[in-house]
């Protein structure tokens, strides 16, 4: 109950705070809890308190409150005033605090001397009238849900007032920065998402209500669908207000359609509650377009486009829905472009119902189909003719899916209601296009389902219509031979085939012959019409109007066909005329005719010959006829002769074919015989002319002079000619050969200086010189990279027609279009006119390989004949020999002969200049001379000369170049990091290419780069993260690495940061947003941030750079995005995902072990190779041996195991050790599991881990006694177990990072920190075999690449069996070719230049071309390959080895994390000698000698060699070792002091150290040990003496390393 005394005091306590909170600065939590307290006293207030909040609280504070930077404070103000509005008394007028609101005002309640009060107005200097300071609130997310509530009543409230007011006050509304806020809730159901406090009954019954009631009155806490949570102390939750009315009201306000633009374009619909956005954003669509008249399809788009963000797949009756109300809008949208608009919408709306997995999809799209066709004019009479349209977009669709009954749901009545629309409309002025395509495409698929008599329907509409071109066009896509066709020839009457000859002879139907033909063809079929059509007088006359009109060869063919059966049938009495036809009236048309396959020719002969007895033709019998007409042929192909045409020259030929076919037929071989006899000295003429002829007239002779098989057979050798058997289409002219091509004389000029001899140079005026004085003038007052642009459209603006070419986007290419870009590839594309070669020069991570291929793809876009070209790229190194780019001799496996031959094979230069490729140089400053000089002799003289060793006849080849070839180089500067790394080329050389320098891109550019790779994947996020990413953290990083006095803070080749670093932060942010790993919560997206850009930018460097991005990264020590999470990490195993992780960042791609796809194929090859063939497999052996195995890899992954032992790297070694060394007792179950226990915990160092194995044995082999078995059994060596320390996990964890996005990475660290071993390490957890190299300063190429060898293989099944040489893949290709990993140690010990080879290897997007092996294809990458490599920065020891740091150009190509060394006073040697040492041996003594032994050479490390951490292990191992067999008999400290002997001091040179180390040690042991006796151990001792080895003291301490 509210007493007037609790309001005043809270009011005046409230009003204190106030003032300190506005006045002072003071926090607004005080303020906050007051106004809460006041809302929850009650609901309803006297006169006195009413006026008490107006006049304390509302009018000196309320205004400030709202506009203050305490959003969440002022969330509060607003609910308080919603409170008082809600609760004040009867008296109390809404005016004043409407008023303050509304105008912003601030009023001062001030005393008198007498005691009364007056109100004092302040002067706002902020005061508008608005609204925007009540609308910003939205953006508040720390607030409840009855805040918002309050907030939404509030505004509702002042929108009521403010009604009365002469102007408009909506248009407040208008706050575009507030709506994306207000969107979301707009677009959110507002329902309890899920109960933080409450009892069970309520846990199960609130979710996904709008409201609740509990019957318990218990209080409940929940939380809302859009994230805000509230708590109802009476259990009783009411339905949370929708700011519905409050957007709409803005959306009518809007006076301009970009004002509206603003609100919509913040729309961003959340996937998680899909059904409700649909029906909301329906009604969002139909309000705007009924309600608001600046909608057009600029907005409808807009709207459109954010809910094409929504995945609708499986949302089937929602989407069904949407559509139904879609289909209802749609014809009241007056503007073509908007229904269009609207209708494509809706076909991709109803083919991704289509494509749902939904069980009713196609139940729900057959009923929208009626919807559509119900919709139409045909059933409705006001349906709209556009959904029409709508089905002849959708048909199409359902028959690729094959849903026919979609396809019916068109019937007979809609498509001809429609074409008599189009008839009754279609005029010359109005062709209706669109709507004729659209019925042609519905005749075109509705036909093949359908047997319903469209053809009659069209041919009876062709006597009442006078479109007939539009009626043929109907009838040639209604015909379909199985349905339409079957039923018009069925049901066909006499009076229907008269009409259709009618139709047959109006003039428009000559255009539609192949249809006409094919409706004919078929009722020739049918005896009944064949009858009525054959003895029409008029249809033998179609027929042959229409050959005489007819050039189509197949068309003619068919006609003649047709004709002939005419003529031929009995019934008929037009055999005479129609042969008449063929001899007077066709024959100079046939002749003239182009047969492609097949010839008539001889089928009318022979009906001519059938006939020829008794009829005679105007007078002359017409067997003379036929002779004459014989001899018109051989006439015609004395005429063509002289034309050395191939095409008639083939069409005479099949003529005389045709003839030579028909001589075989019995029944008229005497005939025709008889007719070509007269003949036969015009064949033999044949004999001397083109192969196609001469065929032609051998086969024909024959025939006519009746020779037999051998005499056919001789005379066709006699006029060499092979088999006469052959097809005549074998034996067409050959294309020219490339020889005759490349004697064609060049169109376009390589150099300018060519172009200028022969161009006219112009007079130059005086009005010439102005105009360049004036644009010079013009370069001086603008920035560099605009006057570049200038100059190069200036100097190509006359000689170029490329000058306008707009560069086209790619939204797959990964270049983005700069403005810069852009220009560098305008500069590249004048290739396209002025062929000149280019060279690229600037520092690596430019973008100048990428300029020059995205180039070649813009060329290809605007020249389409340069779309049949390649480009290719070559990796120049001091390596590449003049074979290497010309092409050279090789042996070629041919399998077809399974023979090894020698042949020559181009190369990609060879290829380019003869084919008219392009082609580009990476690193052209790293070739040798002999190849420069190949290429500028090419240049020079235009002609390519080769060498061909494999061929005596054409030792030499000439090639002529071609003129799209076109010729691209880049290089890095010869200065810094490069300096003395490339070679300097001649000035000779150079002169031959145009230089293109190309320098870093500005900022602004940097930063579009940035926004346009992130916003498909972070939408309008993504100009914040640009800003982010480049200002506020690339370029800090720049600037803090650089001291203007002093330098570089590190420098280093490592330490350039390029625009690559950019964009590999960038790949990682997309793939933790692809991936399902992008933070939600502030917190946590700042520590992704930190890590991922420790990770690219920080963990290279190794001293003082660390510190200076760490300081970043936290903004000094204040907070930033918080320090990259580098230690105390956590290592945890997914089971479910089958992954390991390290913290948040996945560290194994999987954890299971491999199965052996065919066990016993390599069982037999183990065994084989051990010596047991004879050794069958055995399959229950195999699958419990297997089992086992599993089991116990199962366990070693296990993270109590790891923590606990370390990594133990088993692999199916172990298993075949097994299973060969037990090969005896595979019989003999029991001694078979002894035999692998033993061999299994012999393995492991801890008593504990070797019981861990020994349970994984108990459990697949039950009954055998297992529990006495000891490591002491069997003289297998334990494995060093890889100990994963907080260094390490530091390490794995960043290199795990940097494997997201598939890049190199390059681990640097001091000699001996353990870089190999971890990266070996992380394959075996990713189940990866690692191709391993150690580099050194004589590495070839070879060993990364690959080489051809001797071929030794002699099994026949094998591939290469047969080839004497054969190429064997290097570590890196076999990598890259199988999904392996590769792993090079010591990258920085092989030249520079020899390393470049693996340049495009190391690109974003790898490609590997095997040029060693005369290869010129890409290689396809394996999706599971990875490259890594470590080094070892080059310190003084290094110096007179010539080794040093790799080029910055391959630095930024690789992902690279520095390892630091071993701590001494880090708690990692503990770590190990526990791993590494047996669980009762003294660790702590082993740490302790070993920190004793490095501090004594940290105080001489300039006199001795350096003991790092793989010399340590060696000695926990040697020390392990020297336990395991000595422990009985001597103490702990000389094992140790025996170890130390073994494995420290063998490291030390000079035998002086030596001793001084050597004293040091024995005054450590005796401070821990006083009496402690120190010998060295016998270990030795059981070794047998023998006169053959003598072993020396270095030799007895490498045995005891054994």
């Amino acid at each position: 109950m509210m007493t007037q005394e609790n309001v005043i005091t809270k009011c005046d306590e409230l009003t204190t705070v106030l003032s300190h909170i506005l006045n002072r600065g003071a926090t607004p939590y005080r303020a906050q809890k007051l106004i809460d307290e006041l809302v929850n006293m009650g609901s309803s207030l006297t006169k006195v308190e009413t006026g008490k909040v107006v006049r304390s609280i509302f009018y000196p504070y309320g205004t400030l409150v709202l506009i203050n930077q305490h959003r969440t404070l002022a969330m509060k103000m607003a609910k308080l005033m919603k409170w008082w509005l809600k609760s004040k008394s009867k008296e109390g007028s809404t005016k004043p605090l409407m008023d303050l609101i509304c105008e912003q005002r601030i009023i001062l309640v001030r005393k008198k001397s007498d005691g009364s009060t007056i109100l004092e107005q302040q002067e706002n200097p902020n005061r508008t009238m608005n609204l925007s300071h009540l609308m910003l609130l939205f953006n508040v997310d720390d607030c409840t849900g009855s805040e918002i509530n309050a907030l939404i009543e509030l505004l509702t409230e002042c929108l009521r007032y403010i009604q009365s007011e002469p102007d408009d006050m909506r248009q407040y509304l208008i706050v575009p920065e507030c709506f994306k806020s207000l969107w979301l809730l707009y677009f959110d159901p507002l329902r309890i998402k899920r109960v933080l406090e409450g009892n069970d009954l309520a846990q199960r019954e609130a979710v996904d209500k709008e409201e609740y009631q509990s019957s318990t009155k218990h209080q409940i806490h929940i939380q809302w669908t859009d994230g805000r949570k509230d708590k109802y102390i009476d259990g009783n939750v009411t339905k949370r207000q929708h700011v519905n009315m409050i957007v709409h009201e803005a959306l009518s306000a809007c006076k301009s359609k970009q004002e509206l633009l603003s609100l919509l374009e913040e729309i961003k619909l959340d996937q998680s509650n899909t059904t409700y956005i649909l029906q909301t954003w329906i009604n969002l669509f139909r309000y705007l377009t009924i309600s608001i008249k600046h909608v057009d399809i600029k907005i409808i788009q807009v709207v459109f486009e954010r809910l094409q963000t929504l995945n609708m797949i499986n949302y089937s009756v929602e989407l069904n829905d949407l559509v139904l109300d879609l289909l209802e809008l749609l014809p009241q949208f007056k503007n073509e472009e908007e229904i269009v608009y609207v209708g494509q919408q809706i076909v991709q709306m109803i083919q991704n119902l289509m494509a749902s997995e939904t069980n009713n999809k196609i139940a729900l799209v057959e009923e929208l189909m009626k919807r559509i066709c119900a919709s139409t004019p045909v059933n409705n009479i006001k349906g709209h003719d556009y959904f029409f349209f709508l089905l002849k977009d959708l048909i199409p669709f359902y028959d690729k899916h094959n849903e026919i009954r979609l396809i019916k749901r068109v019937d007979h009545e809609t498509i001809l209601w429609y074409a008599d629309y189009i008839l009754k409309n279609k005029t010359d002025s109005q062709p209706m296009a669109e709507h004729c395509q659209a019925l042609f495409t519905l005749l075109q698929y509705v036909t093949m389902y359908t047997d319903d008599n469209y053809l009659d329907d069209w041919f009876q509409r062709i006597s009442s219509h006078q479109n007939y071109e539009f009626i043929f066009q109907m009838i040639t896509y209604s015909i379909y031979s199985s349905n339409t066709l079957a039923t018009y020839v069925r049901h066909i009457t006499d009076e229907e085939i008269n009409k259709l000859l009618k139709s047959m002879q109006i003039p428009i139907a000559f255009e539609f012959i192949s249809s006409l033909l094919t409706i004919i063809e078929a009722l020739v079929n049918s005896t009944q019409a064949q009858i009525i059509l054959f003895r029409s007088d008029d249809f033998h006359k179609i027929l042959e109007d229409w050959l005489l009109s007819e050039t189509s060869p197949s068309i003619v063919i068919r006609l003649v066909v047709l004709l002939l059966n005419v003529a031929t049938l009995g019934h008929n009495q037009y055999s005479v005329k129609i042969a008449e036809f063929f001899i007077d009236n066709y024959a100079s048309k046939f002749f003239s005719i182009n047969f492609e396959d097949q010839s008539p020719f001889a089928s009318i002969i022979r009906f001519l010959l059938s006939i020829s007895n008794n009829n005679q033709i105007n007078g002359s019998s017409l067997h003379d006829k036929v002779g004459h007409l014989i001899k018109d042929l051989f006439l015609q192909i004395e005429e063509i002769i002289d034309k050395d045409d191939d095409n008639l020259n083939k069409t005479f030929s099949l003529h005389l074919l045709s003839l030579s076919n028909e001589i075989s037929d019995e029944q008229v071989r005497t005939k025709l015989v008889i007719l070509l006899s007269p003949f036969i000295p015009d064949m033999m003429a044949l004999l001397g002319q083109s192969d196609q002829l001469k065929y032609a007239s051998i086969k024909l002779l024959g025939k006519t002079l009746e020779l037999s098989e051998d005499e056919h057979s001789l005379f066709a050798e006699n006029f060499q000619y092979g088999s006469i058997h052959d097809d005549i289409l074998n034996h067409t002219n050959d294309t020219l050969q490339p020889q005759q091509q490349q004697q064609r004389q060049p169109h376009n000029l390589f150099f300018s200086s060519e172009v200028a001899n022969r161009l006219e140079i112009p007079r130059v005026r005086h009005s010439d010189c102005i105009d360049a004085n004036q644009f010079l003038n013009k370069l001086e007052k603008v920035e560099q990279r605009i006057g570049d642009k200038l100059l190069r459209e200036r100097l190509t603006q006359q000689r170029s027609e490329h000058l306008n070419l707009a560069i086209k986007e790619n939204p797959l290419n990964h270049l983005v279009l700069t403005p810069t870009t852009c220009e560098n590839i305008f500069k590249v594309l004048e290739v396209l006119d002025d062929p000149i070669p280019i060279l690229l020069e600037g520092n690596t991570g430019v973008g100048k390989s990428a300029t020059v291929m995205e180039a070649f793809r813009q060329a290809c876009l605007y020249k389409p004949q340069l779309q049949s070209r390649t480009f290719f790229r070559f990796n120049m190194s001091s390596h590449v020999t003049i074979d290497d780019i010309l092409g050279k001799v090789m042996l070629v496996f041919d399998k077809e002969t399974c023979m090894t031959n020698f042949r020559f094979v181009h190369g990609l230069f060879t290829r380019a200049f003869v084919n008219g490729h392009w082609i580009l140089f990476d690193e052209l400053n790293l070739a040798q001379d002999t190849v420069l000089q190949a290429i500028e002799s090419a240049l020079d003289t235009r002609r390519l000369t080769i060498n061909n060793n494999s061929s005596a006849q054409d030792s030499i080849v000439v090639y002529q170049m071609h003129d799209d070839f076109r010729l691209f180089a880049t290089q890095n500067p010869s200065t810094g990091f490069f300096k003395d790394k490339r070679e300097k080329l001649s000035s000779s050389f150079l002169s031959r290419f145009r230089p293109l320098v190309f320098t870093e891109l500005p900022d602004f550019e940097w930063r579009d780069i940035v926004q346009q790779r992130l916003k498909p994947y972070l939408g309008n996020e993504a100009d914040q993260y640009a800003e982010l990413l480049v200002t506020n953290f690339n370029n800090r990083i720049k600037g803090a690495l650089y001291d203007s006095r002093k330098g570089f803070v590190e420098t280093g080749p490592y330490a350039e940061i390029s625009i690559r670093e950019l964009l590999k932060w960038v790949n990682q942010l997309i793939w933790q947003k692809q991936h399902g790993c992008w933070p939600t919560n502030g917190q946590d997206r700042g520590n992704m941030l930190s890590f991922s850009a420790w990770c690219i930018y920080g963990a290279r460097y190794r001293t003082k750079g660390r510190t200076i991005i760490e300081n970043i990264l936290t903004d000094n020590g204040k907070g930033g995005w918080g320090r990259p999470a580098l230690q105390n990490i956590s290592i945890r195993v997914d089971q479910k995902a089958e992954k390991i992780f390290l913290d948040n960042i996945q560290c194994s791609t999987r954890i299971t072990i491999q199965p052996i796809i065919n066990p016993e194929l390599e069982w037999f090859n183990i065994f084989k190779m051990a010596g047991l063939e004879t050794i069958k497999f055995n399959a229950d052996i195999w699958a419990i041996a297997f089992e086992v195995h599993n089991a116990v890899h199962q366990t070693l992954i296990d993270i109590t195991f790891i923590d606990l032992h370390g990594i133990y790297r088993i692999d199916y070694s172990w298993l075949w050790h097994w299973l060969t060394s037990a090969a005896h007792l595979l019989n003999q179950r029991s001694e078979f599991a002894i035999y692998g226990c033993t061999s299994y915990i012999s393995r492991f160092r801890h008593i504990q881990a070797q019981n861990k194995v020994r349970e994984c044995f108990m459990k697949h082999f039950e009954g055998v006694n297992l529990s006495e078995i000891t490591s002491k059994d069997m003289m297998i060596q334990p494995d060093i177990p890889y100990i994963l320390t907080d260094r390490i996990l530091s390490t794995m964890k960043q290199v795990s990072f940097d494997m997201n996005i598939k890049q190199p990475i390059l681990v640097t660290g001091p000699e001996g920190c353990g870089k190999s071993d971890l990266l070996l390490a992380l394959a075996w957890l990713n189940g990866q075999q690692v191709n391993q190299l150690n580099i050194t300063p004589e590495t070839e190429p070879s060993a990364l690449t690959g080489q051809i060898i001797p071929n030794v293989a002699k099994d026949k099944n094998d591939a290469n069996n047969g080839k004497m040489l054969d190429w064997n893949h290097g570590c890196v290709t076999r990598a890259y070719i199988n999904g392996q990993w590769a792993l090079l140690d010591n990258f920085n010990t092989a030249e520079a230049s020899v390393l470049e080879r693996l340049n495009p290897i190391l690109e974003e997007k790898p490609m590997l071309i095997l040029t060693e092996n005369g290869e010129i294809d890409e290689q396809k990458m394996h999706d599971d390959y990875r490259l890594f490599a470590t080094m070892t920065p080059p310190d003084s020891r290094y110096s007179s080895l010539n080794i040093g740091e790799l080029s910055p150009s391959l630095y930024n190509r690789f992902a690279t994390v520095h390892m630091n060394d071993i701590n001494k006073n880090s708690d990692e040697l503990l770590q190990l000698a526990k791993g590494l040492l047996s669980d009762d041996a003294d660790s702590q003594l082993a740490v302790d000698l070993c920190r004793e032994i490095l501090d004594f050479l940290s105080k001489n490390a300039t006199n001795v060699s350096k003991v790092t951490l793989r010399n340590l292990v060696r000695f926990f191992d040697s020390t392990y070792r020297l336990y395991q067999r000595f422990q009985d008999k001597f103490n702990f400290v000389s094992i140790l002091w025996t170890a130390y002997h073994v494995t420290i001091v063998n490291q030390i040179k000079g035998e002086q150290m030596k001793i001084q180390m050597t004293e040091s040690i024995k005054r450590f042991f005796h401070r821990i040990q006083p009496n402690c006796q120190l010998c060295q151990l016998p270990f030795t001792d059981w070794i047998q003496q023998t006169d053959e080895h003598i072993l020396t003291s270095t030799r007895l301490n490498m045995l005891m390393l054994y």
